[in-house]
């Protein structure tokens, strides 16, 4: 299974293929509820993968999730991963999928 990770500038390129539309704390990311110094929970990997696999049966698509975003375990709270954020998530959905390959790229 090959998932993609893009960025807005990117999406162009793909606008034949379907794309899903996700905010990271929708789709699973849970953090610490320490505003000053966020962590993503690990009950957050399961979650993410759940739900993106389940997405991708029902109608593959490329997608497309917002970075810095997690929400509070115990607040509910939406929380800042801060900077390095996006490419955090990007890592995490990554690591949850069980990729043995993630590449960031960033623009000049």
């Amino acid at each position: 299974m090959i998932y993609y990770i893009l960025f807005v500038e990117e999406l162009a390129f793909y606008s034949a293929y379907y794309l899903a539309k996700y905010d990271a704390f929708d789709i699973g990311f849970i953090t610490t509820d320490d505003f000053t110094n966020v962590d993503i929970s690990e009950a957050t990997y399961p979650a993410v993968a759940k739900r993106l696999y389940n997405d991708w049966i029902n109608g593959p698509a490329i997608p497309i999730v917002t970075g810095l975003l997690g929400k509070g375990w115990k607040s509910g709270a939406v929380t800042i991963l801060g900077r390095g954020g996006s490419d955090l998530i990007a890592t995490s959905i990554g690591g949850a999928l069980g990729l043995q390959e993630i590449q960031v790229r960033s623009t000049p």
